[in-house]
């Protein structure tokens, strides 16, 4: 006999049956549970509260409600110079070009969990 986590083969037995019936129900309940995982988000997003990990660029998780996104002010900068250049009727190349000879010369580093972003006074080896 060979078990695989619940799942046992038997070597010159038939237990296809048996292995078929709780690859079924495993399936089953796989499926459930993404639709009630779905169900759960599309609920928060109904009622305007965030279901992320983590704020999105510009955005920061607010320490007192984790559903709630509050403005990153540094960060949100940015995205208002962006917007305002796209606005004005530069191309997303130009945009792109234009921010980074804004940055020349700095060496900056984004936090992934904050996305905070500082300036290093030297390059990290």
């Amino acid at each position: 006999m060979i078990a695989v986590g619940t799942f046992a083969v038997y070597r010159g037995m038939t237990g296809g049956i048996n292995i078929a019936f709780r690859n079924l129900i495993a399936q089953l309940y796989s499926q459930d549970l993404s639709e009630k995982v779905r169900s759960a988000r599309d609920t928060l997003n109904r009622h305007g509260k965030s279901s992320a990990p983590y704020g999105f660029y510009g955005y920061i998780i607010d320490p007192q409600d984790r559903h709630k996104l509050v403005i990153d002010e540094p960060a949100a900068e940015v995205v208002r110079t962006i917007y305002n250049l796209y606005e004005q009727g530069m191309s997303l190349c130009d945009i792109c070009t234009k921010q980074l000879d804004d940055y020349h010369g700095r060496i900056l580093k984004i936090s992934p969990d904050t996305g905070e972003i500082t300036q290093l006074s030297e390059i990290p080896q």
